[in-house]
């Protein structure tokens, strides 16, 4: 006789990040959708509802509840309606777009002897690009205070690059507004090699 499977960190009922826990269900299925309307958005050029329902298997009304939320924080636009040559008929369905400057990527190479950064919208258009030659010795050796100190200077050059890439890229948010740079630093810290502003 087989055992029920157990509710442990290896079934699919354990499998829940420890950062959702305690959440209600309702804000876990509210997240779910968005991500599931910018997923779609991402891969499309421009979609409606009937779209996004198609695509998603969400209800006419989910979607458009959730359209009109990410509309609001930024992340949406309303995109033109499609000409096709025939006279409309009633009234055409709204068209939503992902707004490609709504957050910025960067990516970081960072190799033995240079940094680059590079900087794309979220279509993945490249906004600016900067490449930097270290002149610190590599990091090698057996004195860790000396190592430990040019990795530091690495540090700082990295950030000082992606603070650079990210200005000529015109680091906003979604609502337009330019992030602070205490904020975006604390970020790079955080995340290490990359940042996507929200």
């Amino acid at each position: 006789m087989s055992k029920p499977p157990r509710t442990g960190e290896n079934s699919q009922v354990g499998k829940v990040r420890s950062a959702d826990r305690g959440v209600s269900s309702p804000q876990l299925m509210r997240r779910a959708n968005r991500q599931a309307l910018l997923q779609h958005a991402l891969g499309a050029e421009a979609f409606t509802a009937a779209d996004a329902m198609a695509a998603t298997g969400l209800t006419r009304a989910t979607v458009l509840g959730v359209c009109a939320e990410l509309e609001q924080a930024g992340w949406l636009e309303e995109a033109p309606a499609e000409r096709d040559g025939a006279a409309p008929r009633g009234r055409p369905a709204r068209r939503f777009s992902l707004r490609a400057r709504a957050g910025i990527l960067l990516a970081v190479d960072a190799g033995e002897h240079t940094l680059a950064a590079r900087a794309a919208d979220l279509r993945g258009r490249e906004l600016a690009a900067e490449r930097l030659v270290l002149e610190d010795a590599p990091l090698v050796g057996d004195d860790l205070e000396a190592g430990a100190a040019a990795a530091e200077r690495r540090l700082e050059a990295l950030r000082a690059l992606l603070d650079r890439v990210s200005a000529r890229a015109g680091a906003r948010g979604p609502g337009g507004a330019r992030r602070r740079r205490g904020r975006t630093a604390r970020r790079a810290r955080r995340r290490g090699r990359r940042r996507c502003w929200r």
